[in-house]
């Protein structure tokens, strides 16, 4: 073996040997970056976790909050008699006021009794044992004709107060677009005892339900037609 022979092999022994180390390093460098990569991703996780536990008791407290809230605020209605709930005015979460009828309650045996809300324009002329024309909004009284009553009893304390930026407060619609808007009316409990807990439809007998709503005009005089033409001329002379 001549001696370039020789030279020639160790020159290419050492180019393997540095091609080795090279690819030694690329490895080693790689084994860096895939445990740097594998350390952040379990600091991130480690975050994560944290910020889901600090998330979880920020949610713990608010809920703590809110329910001390509701326990503060929070009030019983306790009746004196035992009965079934008519009908329901509110529903829960609703804002409800001083003097707001929350819900009805009857005694299941007790006499057939409809409750009826008369502002307090209207309670002037009212007076107990006078007949009441009933129109049940379940059975249009143009189709299925009109009932009869008789009041009972008149409340003497307003079941509401209305507020002057209440809407509800407002009786006549009609009078709202006229002109200036009337001012808000107290509202009062009149009882009344129907002839019929039934009325006829379609040759039926179908029972009037506890909590149907109408609307009812009072009868407060019966007069000849005569009387109420001369009426305001002896209210006239009444005056001078």
């Amino acid at each position: 073996m001549t001696r370039d022979v020789v030279i020639a092999q160790e020159r290419i022994r050492q180019d393997y040997t540095r091609q080795l180390l090279d690819v030694r390093l690329q490895v080693s460098q790689l084994a860096s970056s895939q445990i740097e990569r594998r350390r952040t991703v379990q600091q991130n996780k480690m975050a994560n976790a944290n910020e889901r536990a600090q998330l979880g008791r920020a949610l713990a407290e608010l809920e703590s909050r809110i329910e001390r809230a509701r326990s503060a605020i929070s009030t019983d209605v306790i009746v004196g008699i035992d009965g079934r709930i008519a009908a329901l005015n509110v529903r829960e979460g609703s804002d409800v006021r001083v003097g707001d009828t929350l819900a009805a309650l009857g005694d299941p045996d007790a006499t057939f009794t409809i409750g009826l809300q008369a502002p307090s324009k209207t309670m002037g002329l009212l007076a107990i044992g006078q007949r009441v024309v009933l129109k049940y909004d379940a059975f249009p009284y143009k189709t299925f004709g009109i009932k009869h009553g008789r009041i009972m009893a008149i409340g003497r304390q307003p079941m509401s107060i209305p507020k002057e930026d209440d809407p509800g407060a407002m009786l006549d619609v009609s009078l709202a677009k006229a002109g200036p808007r009337p001012p808000p009316q107290s509202k009062y409990l009149i009882e009344v005892e129907p002839e019929d807990r039934t009325i006829e439809a379609y040759g039926a007998e179908r029972p009037i339900l506890v909590g149907s709503t109408l609307s009812a005009d009072v009868v407060v005089e019966r007069r000849r037609l005569i009387d109420w033409v001369l009426d305001p001329i002896f209210a006239m002379r009444g005056r001078t």
